[in-house]
């Protein structure tokens, strides 16, 4: 059985079990200097949803970490859709690059707002600020673990279980609600994630990095790999 931890959906089948063990909150900004800024940039689907719950203006390019971020933002109108490689560690290079195909006036930086969360993994903003970037950073959302239950305990996985972890925070929630069996195999959607997962200081878990960064595809890749 391969476990899932994610908020978001998939095709299941019968040999995968979902585990969400976060919630997202959306939180209102203001969005009136929206059409002031050269583009918007998103690092997950959950930044484009806070984003359209505020403004309806889609006349801007959108940035996005990779292709299911992208696909949100398509499919919310967006004139222009970037997608990334799917790599958070990576997005801001490739942000960079595009950014500054554009010229600009001498002295002239570009402008970009940042829909972000409230934790996040990756200073981004701060990045963009030292390579000459105009940053307008916005908590649009915030990702928090669901408390303890009963229910919630009845499902921790068993031992030699296959997780797959979409993020660090789905990883630092599964440790809070079931701790880590040594026996467990990880599977880690981006470098990110994998860095919190092989980087933490008591489970000394090593994760498999999925080639792919869409959900379904990553289920499948491990499903291959494992042949469960």
């Amino acid at each position: 059985m391969l476990y899932i931890v994610s908020n978001t959906p998939f095709d299941a089948t019968p040999k995968t079990t979902h585990l969400k063990l976060c919630e997202v909150k959306f939180f209102a900004f203001e969005t009136a200097d929206v059409p002031s800024f050269d583009g918007v940039v998103f690092t997950s689907k959950n930044g484009v949803r806070a984003f359209c719950q505020q403004s309806h203006f889609r006349k801007t390019c959108a940035f996005c970490v990779g292709e299911a971020t992208a696909k949100a933002a398509t499919e919310a109108g967006f004139a222009e859709v970037f997608a990334g490689a799917g790599d958070a560690a990576t997005f801001k290079c490739e942000l960079l690059e595009q950014i500054f195909k554009n010229e600009k006036k001498e002295g002239e930086k570009p402008r970009l707002l940042l829909i972000r969360a409230q934790k996040v993994a990756f200073e981004l903003g701060e990045f963009l600020r030292k390579n000459d970037v105009f940053v307008k950073e916005v908590v649009g959302y915030q990702n928090a673990i669901l408390p303890h239950s009963p229910l919630l305990k009845s499902q921790k996985p068993p031992k030699n279980a296959q997780i797959l972890f979409t993020s660090p925070l789905n990883f630092e929630a599964f440790l809070w609600h079931f701790g880590w069996e040594e026996s467990y195999h990880a599977y880690a959607i981006g470098k990110t994630t994998a860095r919190a997962i092989n980087e933490h200081e008591t489970t000394h878990a090593t994760a498999y990095i999925c080639q792919k960064t869409k959900l379904n595809a990553c289920i499948e890749e491990i499903l291959n790999l494992s042949k469960l």
